[in-house]
């Protein structure tokens, strides 16, 4: 029979948090509190529910000295629209997570959807990163490439190690070594993409080639730096 912990886990919990997620409640097969080390572990169907939020795992631990959570055992978390899965997910006091392994990210709030082997992100700051197989998708198109790092609240994203685009607004594909993407606030001017490194792009059967390639969405241009080349399809 699971044992519930309510009142403990109020304290220890507290900053288990994905967006600010503070658990009412605990449960799972067995719980533990190491005094020496401060740590308290979770094991055997570990679930921490706050009425609003629902994390679970094959386990889990809590670091008092540094305020970090671990949870590990295909771990999911919902919250309202949005969830998270992974194999390993680990939370600090900066209200940062870094999930690990078969990583899927849905902000179905925001319209976006992130995966990949590794990502980190910080619901406060809105700045995030990908690592490994990254894919990011949103209502304007979809990014992917070995590295992605992005300010999801200001829209900045820049994606590195060969990068390849959809762009809905455009109707274009692209290739090239690493992208540089802004839509709006601090960091640029609206639907502003450069792909940079053996850029190819197709755009309604058009073919363009070169060093650089830059994509206005306000605008629906392509624009190019150095040499480069254009097929056009009559």
């Amino acid at each position: 029979m699971k044992n519930i912990y309510k009142l403990i886990t109020v304290i220890i919990f507290t900053l288990l948090s994905v967006g600010s997620v503070f658990a009412a409640d605990i449960t799972a097969d067995e719980l533990v509190y190491d005094s020496q080390t401060k740590t308290v572990s979770a094991t055997g169907n570990v679930v921490i529910n706050d009425g609003e939020s629902t994390i679970t795992g094959a386990s889990g631990k809590y670091d008092f000295n540094d305020k970090t959570a671990i949870l590990s055992g295909g771990v999911n978390y919902t919250k309202n629209q949005d969830t998270l899965s992974c194999e390993t997910l680990y939370i600090y006091s900066d209200k940062t997570i870094n999930g690990k392994g078969n990583v899927e990210l849905d902000f179905k709030s925001e319209n976006i959807f992130l995966s990949g082997d590794e990502i980190s992100y910080n619901q406060n700051t809105g700045i995030g990163q990908i690592n490994g197989n990254g894919y990011f998708k949103s209502q304007d198109g979809i990014i992917r490439a070995p590295q992605i790092e992005g300010h999801l609240k200001d829209v900045l994203i820049t994606a590195s190690g060969g990068v390849e685009i959809t762009a809905y607004t455009q109707n274009v594909h692209a290739t090239g070594n690493e992208l540089i993407y802004t839509k709006s606030g601090t960091y640029g001017t609206d639907g502003k993409l450069v792909l940079k490194g053996n850029a190819v792009a197709t755009q309604n059967g058009n073919r363009f080639e070169g060093p650089e390639l830059i994509f206005k969405e306000e605008e629906k241009v392509i624009e190019t730096n150095g040499r480069s080349t254009m097929t056009i399809n009559l």
